[in-house]
């Protein structure tokens, strides 16, 4: 069966159709051959499952015990089967050892609910002897073994009749004075019968390992022009100055950037210039692998004791893991505000954002 898909916003989700089968499950099965995890079961003759302990190991362990063979599973024939085929007197030679004459015969081997053989059937003839009537299935006699059967003398039309545990005897009439006469039996038997070959209405199949419930898995497309997609959130964190930088350092970093991943920094930068009359300009530059990217720089118009305040935006594609915010030219008399410091339009802080990737386009004419 195909698997089945649908999408919606950029979501795929995946379905796939498998039954939550349980290993070691049989049931009726009417096409050509299995399907997928299962295996066909004769109701004639044992299945063997080559190296089953180690290729199946979850039907190897639920399996009666007595099927193993090595590493083999031998599974008995008519195991699963619901509908045994019967034989009638034109498919089965049925004989007798004193001029039996077969009129009628009924024969249907079948497992019972333990697994045992047996065999239902029903035979009608004459003969013209008197004593020690045994009955041939295709010359071969059956054994009965089931415990505490016996032999029923002077049969009659009708008679149930199951012949003792562990002889050759799959019918026995002792003594009978009657020339034409009926047989019911149902006893167990020692093996399958080897004339019964027909196949059954619908085949057992066997359950090979055990499934997981549907399977459904999603995968997530990233957005594109003309298709509306799901993305995970982009990431993002916010660092605020502490402290007014007066010298020229490294005064915040941001760690861990993905190579190739494409970023942008968000600043709002609050400076005073211009302490005590003299004119001073001071910088904050962006270092990335060591190489500076971008600067921001806040100039003085002359005027003692100035505020200047920045906001801007830088956008790079990340070629290191580290992103370094650094000052230049900083002095007591022109430094970057620190957070809460002489207002907070003036507070100093930076974000950095994740964000998609994009590509090339000449689209945009």
């Amino acid at each position: 069966m195909a698997r089945l898909s649908s999408s919606s916003q950029g979501v795929t989700k995946t379905i796939d159709p498998r039954s939550a089968g349980v290993a070691g499950e049989v049931k009726q099965y009417t096409g050509t051959s299995a399907p997928s995890g299962y295996l066909k079961l004769s109701p004639n003759s044992d299945t063997t499952i080559t190296n089953c302990q180690t290729v199946y190991p979850q039907l190897w362990n639920r399996a009666d015990s007595s099927w193993r063979s090595g590493s083999d599973l031998v599974i008995p024939a008519g195991v699963g089967t619901e509908h045994y085929p019967s034989y009638n007197d034109s498919e089965v030679s049925v004989t007798g050892n004193n001029n039996w004459v077969t009129s009628k015969a009924y024969l249907k081997p079948y497992r019972d609910g333990s697994g045992a053989i047996r065999l239902h059937g029903f035979i009608e003839g004459d003969s013209d002897s008197v004593t020690g009537e045994l009955v041939y299935v295709d010359s071969i006699i059956y054994t009965n073994t089931e415990s505490g059967s016996s032999s029923v003398n002077n049969a009659t039309i009708g008679t149930e009749i199951r012949c003792n545990a562990g002889t050759n005897l799959l019918v026995l009439r002792a003594s009978s004075q009657q020339t034409a006469w009926a047989v019911n039996f149902d006893f167990q038997l020692n093996s399958w019968p080897s004339w019964a070959t027909k196949d059954a209405e619908s085949t057992p199949i066997i359950k090979l390992y055990d499934d997981s419930t549907t399977a459904v898995s999603v995968s997530v497309a990233e957005a594109t022009a003309d298709t509306a997609g799901v993305v995970r959130k982009n990431r993002s964190q916010t660092k605020i100055v502490n402290s007014n930088v007066t010298t020229d350092i490294t005064f915040m970093t941001f760690n861990n950037l993905v190579v190739g991943k494409l970023y942008r920094i968000d600043l709002n930068l609050g400076f005073q210039l211009n302490i005590g009359g003299s004119d001073s300009n001071v910088l904050c530059e962006l270092y990335h692998d060591g190489v500076n990217i971008a600067d921001f720089p806040a100039q003085t118009g002359g005027t003692n004791g100035v505020g200047r305040r920045i906001s801007d935006s830088f956008t790079f594609e990340a070629v290191a893991t580290t992103l370094e915010l650094r000052t230049l030219s900083a002095s007591n008399n022109a430094y970057l505000s620190a957070e809460g410091t002489s207002g907070g339009s003036r507070a100093s802080r930076a974000t950095i954002i994740e964000l998609n990737n994009t590509v090339e386009t000449a689209d945009f004419t």
